[in-house]
């Protein structure tokens, strides 16, 4: 029977590395909520800048988060991994650590969001026309 107290600790080496022992945050969620809110802070982040040159900035960052996300869903369908999957290896006590990729959920998806920037950026220019005073 196994008690909990010997189960390992799967996020430790990568939290440790980052300096995130001890509190609650687990890295592979924070990935995950980042690939969720990418065009969401890109939208929000243009609109901060370009704020006081808007005639509507609430309807900009509306519009521009709404076709960011267009935009986004259409790479990640053409450009995005087909199986995203990981392997997690639990060292035993005594056993050499193996170095796990510090990005395991993002490292799948360089490609589609590379390709995401460099769509972003005119689609912004676009709206950011329209939108202009």
């Amino acid at each position: 029977m196994l008690r909990a107290a010997s189960a390992p600790r799967l996020r430790e080496p990568v939290n440790s590395a980052l300096g995130l022992t001890g509190s609650n945050v687990q890295l592979p969620m924070l990935q995950i909520l980042f690939l969720l809110a990418l065009p969401l802070l890109v939208a929000v982040g243009s609109a901060l800048v370009t704020w006081n040159a808007l005639s509507s900035p609430w309807k900009f960052m509306l519009s521009a988060t709404a076709t960011l996300y267009v935009v986004y869903g259409a790479v990640l369908y053409l450009l995005g991994p087909a199986t995203a999957g990981y392997e997690l290896h639990v060292s035993q006590p005594g056993e050499q650590r193996i170095d796990e990729p510090l990005f395991v959920f993002v490292q799948p998806f360089y490609t589609a969001l590379l390709v995401f920037a460099l769509l972003a950026l005119p689609t912004l220019l676009l709206l950011r026309r329209t939108f202009k005073r």
